[in-house]
């Protein structure tokens, strides 16, 4: 006889701890970037002398995206997640796990795809399948913890995580932010094209990331299709400094 299928909801209770660690974990981050991009963005345009125009175009944009991330964007993160929150199942048949979340594709894994779990305690786990993108992530405020976690740890050994995997993220992005700037306020060669492809590279891999992942909402993966932008700017920017090269 199949074991009965359990299905477990996350608590209200866990709610407000969660939208401050959210707005935390990607605001700080939101506002960290733009600085560091505005710093950088300052500095290269100085050295090479760009017009006060081109700065004051560039400074009143980057004002308005930062008060957009420190006034608007919390809300909307908070709504976000409450939606989010309160449509999470977690269910637990037979032989799989199922996520289930309103504005995201259910992922279901079968218990043998299970490839390994990670615990970050006080925080959450993570259940990884066979592909990286397939994971459920399940917070620690979900109703039975303890009974899941027991359940879970049979499928593959835990691993217990020291640090929150969002911070290697947070680099990642700064590091990308800072270097598509100074590809793009450059007029050097040697770092407009090496950085041009680089971008290009890696934003053309998240829009393909994000499409795939069953982790990201629907409006995460149609807001993804913009970063065709910033690769088109990429490819202008390559062409206009390899249109240079060859007129000197």
């Amino acid at each position: 006889m199949d074991a009965p299928v359990r299905r477990y909801q996350l608590l209200r209770a866990g709610l407000p701890t969660a939208e401050k660690r959210v707005v935390s974990r990607y605001l700080v981050p939101q506002l960290a970037v733009v600085l560091a991009v505005v710093l950088v963005s300052c500095a290269i345009a100085a050295r090479n002398s760009n017009s006060t125009t081109e700065m004051t175009v560039f400074a009143v944009i980057a004002g308005l995206y930062f008060t957009y991330a420190a006034f608007v964007s919390p809300r909307r993160m908070r709504k976000k997640l409450a939606k989010g929150w309160e449509t999470y199942v977690l269910e637990i048949g037979p032989d799989y796990l199922r996520r289930q979340q309103a504005d995201t594709p259910d992922i279901r894994l079968p218990f043998q795809d299970v490839k390994r779990v990670e615990h970050l305690p006080g925080r959450y786990l993570r259940v990884i399948g066979l592909q990286k993108r397939n994971v459920i992530g399940i917070p620690e405020s979900i109703e039975s913890f303890p009974d899941v976690l027991q359940t879970v740890s049979t499928l593959a050994p835990v691993t217990t995580l020291h640090r929150d995997r969002s911070v290697r993220g947070t680099l990642y992005t700064i590091v990308g932010g800072v270097s598509y700037m100074a590809m793009l306020w450059s007029r050097s060669p040697w770092i407009v094209l090496p950085m041009g492809a680089l971008v290009a590279g890696l934003m053309l891999w998240l829009i393909v990331f994000m499409q795939r992942s069953p982790n990201v909402s629907r409006r995460g993966k149609r807001v993804a299709w913009l970063y065709l932008f910033l690769v088109l700017m990429c490819a202008f920017k390559v062409w206009i400094t390899i249109n240079a090269m060859s007129n000197r």
